[in-house]
């Protein structure tokens, strides 16, 4: 992952539900390449692709790689998408961006800032 962060970016991690999802490829990508375009200046963190990028496949090893993203990586906000709630992991990233006093916030309510 690149840690280096252009000026005036925003890096946007987005939760959602993965395990129990059978269409988290599509959604995920559909709210990455939404976000991009709805707000210039915004990079996105896809832990999807984030995890396929590493060649991670098992639960616990790809939530290891999102907690560092979050926790220690370049990112800014958290955006919570469809379903998350529902999503054990998700709610852990949610938790652990509170703590580190990260936002947390709907798409539509990212989207809203910039509108």
């Amino acid at each position: 992952m690149d840690n280096v962060k252009k000026q005036d970016e925003k890096v946007v991690y987005i939760a959602g539900s993965i395990t129990h999802n059978p269409g988290y490829h599509k959604q995920f990508k559909y709210y990455e390449d939404y976000l991009k375009r709805m707000v210039q200046g915004t990079r996105v963190l896809n832990p999807v692709t984030m995890c396929e990028n590493a060649g991670v496949r098992e639960y616990n090893s790809c939530m290891q790689i999102t907690i560092v993203a979050i926790v220690t990586g370049p990112v800014d906000i958290l955006v919570v998408i469809d379903g998350w709630e529902n999503s054990r992991g998700a709610k852990l990233e949610v938790e652990l961006a509170k703590i580190w006093e990260k936002p947390v916030l709907t798409v539509s309510q990212y989207v809203g800032l910039f509108s």
